[in-house]
């Protein structure tokens, strides 16, 4: 549980440096990426470095393809993969997925509360157009809009907490 603990107060850190800065400080990933390896190992030996640079690799994996497109930040890339190093690559990836819902619910939220979802589902199809005309993927640099900024810390940390209760329930 004192792992959990340290994970925790990462995410906390990073959602605050995220949502007040709008980037996740290299000092924060790095030092848990270190201390996630070195728990790891220390409990488990090579099986532990195994299980750590599992977990990296699928946290880094999981939202390189998002990173690519601009929907997420390097910080968020760097934090998902920090946590892996603690989690190891099946709960890492339980937490992607809870951590995508989370952020589809977040966006959804923000733009209705800025009344802005008629606006973003026209953009929604006009790259779904464009992609079966042209069999090309329109980048965001290409489409002239507003762009919104939801820190992703917050549902990867979501993600994190849905996934600890989960595991803590038995499930």
């Amino acid at each position: 549980m004192a792992q959990m603990a340290l994970v925790i107060s990462g995410i906390v850190i990073a959602i605050v440096t995220d949502w007040r800065m709008r980037k996740i400080p290299n000092w924060l990933t790095f030092s848990l990426v270190v201390l996630g390896f070195g728990l790891n190992i220390f409990e488990g030996g090579i099986a532990g470095f195994e299980k750590s640079s599992l977990g990296f690799g699928v946290g880094i994996l999981l939202l390189l393809l998002p990173f690519h497109s601009g929907g997420v930040g390097g910080g968020d890339v760097k934090l998902l993969a920090a946590i892996g190093s603690f989690l190891g690559p099946v709960l890492i990836f339980k937490v992607f997925l809870a951590s995508a819902i989370f952020g589809g619910l977040f966006a959804l939220v923000f733009a209705l509360k800025r009344k802005k979802l008629g606006q973003i589902w026209s953009h929604i199809k006009a790259k779904i157009f464009y992609l079966l005309i042209t069999k090309k993927v329109l980048l965001e640099s290409d489409v002239a809009k507003e762009r919104f900024f939801i820190p992703y810390s917050l549902a990867i940390g979501c993600g994190f907490l849905f996934t600890l209760l989960l595991i803590l329930k038995g499930g």
